[in-house]
């Protein structure tokens, strides 16, 4: 690939690193909004402005690129193939594949940011900051304080899994994990205000997700309702009701696609647990993969960590329960099928992942905090006022 001459890649870059700066000032401060915005962007616009680079195209990602030009050059003109329904039955007829939506999100980023790689690859760092929105939103609703939820978004934001996959490769990944996490949110939305005019609004939402999952995995909606099911067996009667809202999409999915059972490996799940878990692994990625190798390192490193903050977080918070299930059934899932063992569909977990290696961080954090005012003051932190006492016991 060609290096993006500067005033291409300028304007798209501009834009959406100002849009990006409005969405998230509001959730973690104009400071940090900019910083944040530099360090998701800047890495993908330096990356593609270089005259010498390594290849971090990765076979599906310049094969959506490249189809998505095909089409738009060959037969049908954007305004044809961007507009549904008529779009969408274009797409299928000519890909054969009902997995239609990020050929057309290539086609929509190419439109509107220009005609180079670059392009969907800079729509994807955006929808990882609308994901960084949806997250905020996630721990509140968890019952989090405003600071946890700040630093938490930010460590999402920032998580070397997203930096990775939305900054150099076009992966569709970034896409399920904005659409998984919405509809988590909305359900535990929905339990928690009950029946009332608002729980339409989110039902609706969850119901176009599911639906726009269907052209981009069709069988995400099929693991978030085991979860959500799951969820409901740890946690009440109204959980079990709000997870019913997913049980009807999941079943016609799973009837259109059950003769896929074929592919599971049942023997295979014990050894599968532990390579999806643990893929890549560092001393073995592939070179046109070696933009992994700290995310790979860092992902060992925090493997138990993670799973210490998993358990206070399961102890303690209801809801990251949801979260934690989804973890569990995408894992155990993709264990049985070898040959999807590829670390590009543990990243549609990746805002779980971000969760609870934070919630260790925050953890360790706390009582750092609390033992050093102890010391410095003579303070009992069981008797006495500590600063940010309240975020501490809140979310630690």
């Amino acid at each position: 690939m060609m290096p993006v001459e500067l005033d291409v890649l300028l304007v798209p870059l501009i834009v959406l690193s100002a849009v990006s700066y409005l969405l998230l000032a509001p959730y973690i401060g104009k400071r940090t909004a900019l910083l944040v915005v530099t360090l998701k962007f800047v890495p993908s616009a330096v990356y593609f402005s270089l005259p010498k680079k390594n290849n971090f195209g990765l076979g599906d990602g310049i094969s959506y690129y490249q189809d998505s030009l095909a089409l738009v050059g060959d037969a049908y003109g954007r305004s044809e193939l961007m507009y549904p329904p008529s779009g969408v039955d274009i797409l299928v007829s000519e890909l054969d594949t009902q997995h239609v939506l990020y050929y057309w999100w290539n086609i929509v980023s190419v439109d509107i940011l220009g005609t180079s790689y670059h392009a969907p690859i800079l729509a994807n760092i955006f929808l990882s900051v609308v994901g960084g929105v949806a997250f905020y939103h996630f721990l509140i609703e968890s019952g989090h304080g405003s600071s946890y939820s700040r630093y938490g978004t930010v460590f999402f934001l920032l998580h070397w899994d997203v930096l990775a996959w939305t900054s150099f490769t076009n992966t569709k990944g970034t896409m399920v994990m904005l659409l998984s996490l919405t509809i988590l949110l909305y359900l535990i939305k929905i339990k928690r205000i009950g029946k009332n005019k608002a729980s339409i609004y989110y039902a609706v939402m969850i119901a176009a997700s599911v639906a726009t999952l269907y052209w981009l995995r069709f069988y995400v909606p099929v693991l978030i309702t085991a979860a959500a099911v799951l969820w409901a067996l740890f946690d009440s009667r109204q959980a079990l009701l709000t997870s019913g809202l997913l049980i009807a999409p999941a079943m016609y999915v799973f009837n259109q696609w059950s003769h896929a059972l074929d592919r599971f490996v049942f023997e295979s799940i014990l050894f599968g647990l532990i390579r999806f878990t643990l893929t890549p692994q560092p001393w073995s990625i592939a070179p046109n993969y070696w933009f992994l190798q700290l995310p790979a390192v860092l992902h060992w490193l925090f493997l138990i960590p993670a799973l210490y903050g998993a358990g206070r977080l399961f102890i303690r918070r209801k809801t990251a329960r949801i979260l934690l299930s989804y973890l569990l059934v995408v894992v155990v899932f993709y264990s049985l099928l070898p040959d999807l063992w590829g670390v590009r569909h543990r990243y549609q977990t990746v805002f779980v992942w971000a969760w609870i290696q934070f919630h260790f961080l925050w953890t360790v954090g706390s009582m750092v905090s609390l033992t050093f005012d102890e010391d410095r003051f003579g303070t009992n932190p069981q008797s006495s006022h500590v600063p940010h006492r309240e975020e501490t016991t809140s979310d630690g």
